[in-house]
């Protein structure tokens, strides 16, 4: 009995002394090495770990922190994420126009969903003026990018225009496409495998 006893006092810890950290996975204390070096795709996939809770406790407000340091070094998927988390109140107060401000710079990244999310801002007037030219415009560049739903959204938006109205749509989604600077696609590494 007093074996038991000593053994259990010795278990717990000094008092003032932290309990050590669970172990994290190699490929997380890799990823965070890397996001702390300024890396902006780690801290994209870091922020990614903590909001789904992969690897890492499932923290909403960690996500938004890695996804800002990698939106602000210009990570377009970051700048998305961002925009969502402001739109939905995900791990920051709810903001639909700081939502709408980060739709606009992964979009003019070529952000295909960015596009139409901010499309969706102008058509209701979340965050920005409603403005159902500008709302277009943004669906077209969106449907230019591969977001399929938007050509639908754009084509039964526009039924209801004046012509007047269709051609300022159409002059402001040609400065859209002209000023938008998709980011270059980089084809995965090939994995050589042993023969």
């Amino acid at each position: 009995m007093r074996t038991a006893l000593l053994a259990f006092l010795l278990a717990l810890p000094l008092a003032g002394q932290a309990v050590p950290p669970k172990r994290e996975k190699p490929y997380i204390v890799s990823l965070r090495a890397r996001a702390r070096r300024g890396q902006a795709q780690a801290q994209f996939e870091l922020g990614v770990c903590y909001r789904f809770g992969q690897g890492v406790p499932q923290d909403e407000a960690e996500a938004v922190k890695w996804y800002l340091k990698a939106a602000e070094q210009g990570h377009d998927k970051a700048q998305y994420n961002l925009g969502v988390c402001y739109d939905a109140g995900t791990g920051v107060a709810k903001d639909p126009a700081e939502a709408a401000r980060w739709y606009r710079r992964a979009a003019y990244q070529g952000h295909a969903k960015a596009a139409h999310n901010l499309g969706v801002d102008y058509k209701y007037g979340q965050g920005v003026d409603r403005d159902d030219a500008e709302a277009w415009a943004w669906f077209d560049l969106a449907a230019r990018l591969g977001e399929e739903r938007a050509a639908a959204v754009r084509e039964e938006l526009g039924q209801s225009f004046a012509p007047e109205t269709l051609q300022r749509a159409r002059e402001r989604a040609l400065a859209l496409q002209v000023s938008v600077r998709p980011r270059p696609v980089v084809p995965p590494k090939k994995i050589r495998r042993a023969p």
